[in-house]
Parts: structure tokens; sequence; C-alpha cells
């Protein structure tokens, strides 16, 4: 039940919880520098910095969440999209959440993308449907001009 309590400490990486609407209220946010709607919630370099990756200056450099990202403060960060393997942007930035849920900001096409599918897999592979991010991203790079 939403606001339950599900764990006896406090974890920044689980609980969360949202509706659409407020999830893309807080990307749009992302997305406009820490600004939404005239009023300022994040400073602007706390939002560059969460769009930095913090990983590579570590000698050797530390891997980010998938091959060909870093990770910025709470989101990962694509720094090759080679590597990566699908398509998007250098300096995109998001995060897989629970329950098969995604989102990502791209900066350099302005493109917000938020899936909320609300799956969450048991850890059968042979039983679990299949990740749909990069199905979902792939469509949406597509219908780029």
């Amino acid at each position: 039940q939403p606001g339950t309590r599900l764990r006896a400490r406090d974890s920044g990486a689980g609980g969360l919880y949202s509706t659409a609407p407020d999830y893309l209220r807080f990307s749009r946010m992302l997305a406009n520098g820490g600004e939404l709607d005239g009023a300022r919630v994040l400073g602007r370099k706390t939002v560059e910095l969460m769009r930095q990756d913090q990983l590579g200056a570590f000698d050797p450099p530390l891997r980010g969440p998938s091959r060909g990202e870093g990770f910025g403060l709470g989101v990962g960060v694509v720094v090759d999209v080679a590597a990566r393997g699908r398509p998007g942007s250098a300096g995109q930035y998001g995060w897989p959440g629970a329950a098969s849920t995604w989102f990502t900001i791209d900066p350099q096409e302005h493109v917000v993308a938020i899936l909320m599918a609300q799956y969450l897999k048991s850890g059968d592979a042979a039983h679990d449907l299949p990740s749909l991010s990069a199905p979902f991203q792939a469509l949406v790079y597509g219908v780029l001009p």
C-alpha cells in the first residue's frame, strides 16, 4: 500500500513512488536545469553535477551502471553511445526504476522520455517478461526528425 514503510531503515534507493504526471514534472525540472514553472527547485550547479560522470576520473576509471555509461549524482550518464549499443546521445542521463519503470533526459535532442510499465520481475528469466526500456528507447529515437 502506498505510504506503508517497506523496510525498518531509510533507503534512498527504495520505497519511492510517484504518479506519471508528477514524474514528468520532475523530469522536466531536471531537463530545465533545476527550474519548473518559474520556480528554482534544484541549484543549476547541482543539476550539472548530476549530469556529469563522477566515476571516470578514478584511476583506473570505475565502471558505470552499464557499458558506455558513467554515473552522475543519482543517475546513469551516457559517455559513449557506440559502446552502449543503443540509440541516444552523449550526455543523456536517467535511471531505470523498480517495476519496469525507466526515464531518460537527452539535452542534445531536447527529449524527456518516461516508461512506467509497473511490472516487477520475479528473477526467473524463463518466466519473466523481457525488459521494455531498450525497445522503448529505440522507438523514441526512431521517431525523431
